[in-house]
């Protein structure tokens, strides 16, 4: 869980709000469901710049994952 001053600055630009109680606001607060969200689709972009890297390396190659942190409320 990331929650650095570098996440506070990427959330908030990619968004266009100013969280003022960091990190309580995206924890519990109003923006929870916002950051829940933006964390999620860095990951996703993450994975998938890996996957396009690996595949230009081997195009063959089986990509797969099995992570469950939480899988009861995993998206």
């Amino acid at each position: 869980m990331g929650f650095c001053a570098g996440c506070r600055e990427r959330f908030e630009a990619a968004t266009g709000v100013r969280v003022e109680q960091w990190p309580q606001d995206v924890l519990t607060g109003k923006y929870a469901d916002s950051f829940g969200d933006w964390r999620r689709e860095q990951i996703t972009r993450l994975v998938r710049a890996v996957s396009q890297e690996a595949r230009k390396l081997k195009p063959e190659i089986k990509i797969s994952a099995a992570v469950f942190g939480n899988w009861e409320s995993a998206r």
